[in-house]
């Protein structure tokens, strides 16, 4: 069975970029949504690949990461226009011909943010649809009275058939036309999708590809476009993909100081959960035995070796839940309940941040029970015990 993709075309300068926004989609993705995410670039470096990777260690997901180069053909086709436009942007253009293994691909510009439950957008396109699209907020809002051109699309995120994507046109016929008509186009990649997909398209809601700001929303669209302005607005509250696309001087997150709204808030946040979790991972965290005393501390100890022996694939004598907890991607637990026939159980709840929910429900046996604490798990305070461990070996390390 053909799996689904997630791709982006990248050089170099926005490398950054791509990597807030794939942290978005493992902070936010159904962990059982298996998918994989494929970059593709020609100037991608060895280290920026291993920082790529090293996302997808944040959380656990069924989410594979590939890189691609773009068509070797296609350089040397593009090569004596490349003063015009960016060869970049014509990757996406021809990318489904070399990603033929894939049933559906979303395409994804760097400049964009996921949030929870984007992948319904993979679930929405119908079978006799080669794209899944969503209208230029610009367009649309400027051509409110004349709905014939109000259906041009956005091309920073769209869903492709891919099948049917290849047998409508062949590779050769797509340069050919690329080639023909590039002088005469507006937008190069987004006016030929436009141009070539016309009639063969499905369009998607709005929250799939939310372009603007709430500046321009409130000072622009409201006084010149009042009925799009509410679609706008309906949108607004349950995005799915934020795209941000530079209206203005300096209008971009990373343009200016100031955070002018919630999506430039969500922008930050999310980049400094990547920034802190690299540097996080790459400080050298020792074991904790090796700053615990045994004896003072031999009830912990041996709470944290019935932690590894129960929860096989965690190792909390290792790094990743020291780190998770210094981060605050975790918050871990001490909990006292009962079975079901009535027999007291005393375990541990770790609490996932960046998932929204439990990492693990499990419960198993401890002789750790003389805490006064048991149960109450909003006072936290086996976590708050541990994040004690940890800042004492980040002050003796």
């Amino acid at each position: 069975m053909k799996r689904k993709g997630i791709f982006y075309t990248v050089n170099g300068n926005y490398i950054q970029l791509v990597a807030t926004s794939l942290t978005s989609i493992i902070m936010n993705i159904d962990e059982k949504f298996p998918v994989d995410i494929i970059i593709v670039s020609n100037d991608i470096t060895d280290e920026n690949k291993q920082t790529l990777y090293e996302i997808l260690d944040m959380r656990k997901t069924q989410v594979n990461l590939l890189f691609r180069m773009p068509p070797d053909s296609l350089e040397l086709l593009l090569g004596d226009v490349s003063n015009i436009f960016d060869n970049v942007v014509c990757w996406r253009i021809f990318m489904p011909y070399s990603l033929e293994e894939y049933s559906q691909l979303l395409y994804l510009d760097s400049d964009t943010l996921i949030y929870e439950g984007f992948e319904e957008i993979f679930g929405l396109l119908p079978q006799d649809k080669i794209l899944g699209v969503i209208p230029d907020f610009y367009f649309f809002a400027i051509n409110e009275k004349n709905s014939s051109k109000r259906g041009y699309f956005n091309s920073g995120v769209y869903m492709i058939n891919v099948e049917k994507y290849i047998q409508k046109n062949s590779k050769e016929e797509l340069l050919k036309n690329l080639m023909e008509n590039f002088s005469e186009i507006l937008y190069v990649d987004q006016t030929f999708l436009n141009n070539t997909f016309r009639g063969e398209l499905f369009y998607l809601p709005l929250r799939f590809n939310y372009q603007k700001d709430d500046n321009w929303l409130n000072n622009w669209a409201i006084l010149e476009a009042p009925e799009s302005s509410q679609l706008f607005i309906k949108e607004r509250a349950n995005i799915k993909i934020r795209h941000f696309i530079e209206f203005g001087s300096h209008s971009m997150p990373w343009q200016h100081i100031e955070v002018r709204d919630q999506f430039e808030e969500y922008f930050w946040n999310v980049w400094n959960v990547l920034k802190e979790y690299r540097v996080k991972k790459h400080r050298p965290i020792k074991s904790l035995k090796m700053f615990l005393d045994p004896k003072k501390n031999e009830q912990i100890i041996n709470l944290l070796e019935r932690i590894c022996t129960n929860f096989k694939q965690i190792n909390f004598l290792d790094t990743d839940i020291a780190e998770g907890v210094l981060l605050g991607k975790y918050r871990i637990y001490f909990k006292s309940g009962y079975d079901e026939n009535g027999g007291q159980q005393n375990g541990v709840i770790i609490f996932d941040y960046l998932a929204k929910r439990d990492f693990q429900l499990e419960r198993f046996k401890t002789n750790f029970t003389t805490t006064d604490a048991r149960g109450d798990l909003e006072k936290g305070w086996f976590g708050d015990t541990l994040l004690e461990i940890f800042e004492y070996i980040e002050q003796n390390q």
